[in-house]
């Protein structure tokens, strides 16, 4: 199923209240970008059963045409940091032309030449260390995939030249230790 969404992104999400004026709200969207097909299933499995529209992509391109095409229904972006070809900061480059102000985060088992600080420095909200909990990776991308507040703060931060949310302990949610 790479390259499309897994579900519709219109479906109301139960976990969350719904808006104000009483319209539906669609649920969160997600694109993942994971170069190992087990990695992007069992994501897309858990992500999918909790009410999150994925899309999901092996490379850097797939992942730039796929956001060009879904950005204004993709809430965040979940990169693995080490992938053959555009690593994950290269392709965050690329997804940068298409929109400055990308929501991201990153995930790997091993950053290679990057430090978790050189990560958040790029303005990822969050850096997931795999193996990760499920359960608390799930509600820890909700939080973060639905906070209004956290975007406008994001937002004004990266257009300030404040290195994204590093420095605000509200904006980093840090992955749980442990594996399930």
């Amino acid at each position: 199923m790479t390259g499309t969404a897994v579900s519709d992104p219109w479906e109301t999400d139960r976990s969350v209240a719904p808006p104000v004026n009483g319209s539906p709200r669609r649920a969160c969207g997600l694109l993942i970008v994971d170069d190992e097909p087990a990695i992007r299933g069992v994501l897309e499995a858990a992500l999918r059963g909790q009410g999150f529209t994925v899309w999901l992509a092996s490379r850097a391109d797939e992942a730039v045409a796929l956001y060009r095409e879904h950005r204004l229904l993709i809430d965040m972006i979940l990169l693995d940091v080490r992938m053959p070809g555009r690593d994950g900061p290269g392709t965050l480059i690329a997804l940068r032309e298409v929109d400055p102000h990308v929501r991201f985060s990153f995930m790997s088992g091993d950053t290679g030449i990057y430090t978790e600080e050189n990560l958040l420095d790029m303005g990822a909200v969050a850096v997931f260390r795999k193996p990760f909990r499920l359960t608390e990776f799930v509600q820890q991308l909700r939080h973060l995939a639905t906070s209004i507040d956290l975007r406008d703060h994001c937002d004004e931060d990266r257009s300030s030249n404040h290195g994204g949310c590093r420095d605000h302990s509200q904006c980093i949610q840090q992955p749980a230790d442990g594996v399930d």
